[in-house]
């Protein structure tokens, strides 16, 4: 799976993600908390929204339920927007399994997403064509 991550092209690094979330769905604690690490190890490769969509929710999301939110604090505050879109969508887990009221109650999602957002720059700047 690391091979395939590391790849310049896209689809050989979804295919190592993809490996990554059904190892994740069917590991134990053990193999996943490895999963979890690795996955974090190597989010810089995650630089679009396919990779990140397809990936947050079963493994990082997954993983924190019932643990530190910590690491999606510091996602949400990377200077990266691929790291910030992996601490948002990895709440998905938390809305599928209803405990998304732990998030609501600290306002996570207010206090880390919503109130340090991204540049908008690049995507506001005007085209010269």
């Amino acid at each position: 799976s690391n091979l395939f991550l590391h790849s310049p092209i896209h689809e050989e690094r979804l295919v190592s993600l993809l490996i990554l979330v059904v190892a994740a769905a069917e590991s134990g604690k053990r193999e996943t908390t490895k999963i979890f690490d690795f996955y974090m190890n190597n989010v810089r490769f995650m630089n679009s929204w396919g990779l990140s969509d397809v990936s947050a929710p079963s493994i990082v999301g997954a993983y924190l339920i019932h643990k530190s939110r910590k690491p999606l604090v510091q996602l949400a505050q990377s200077g990266t927007l691929w790291e910030r879109r992996i601490a948002v969508v990895a709440t998905l887990s938390n809305q599928r399994t209803g405990s998304l009221s732990t998030i609501r109650r600290k306002g996570w999602f207010v206090k880390n997403v919503l109130h340090n957002p991204p540049s908008m720059t690049p995507y506001t700047s005007p085209h010269r064509f």
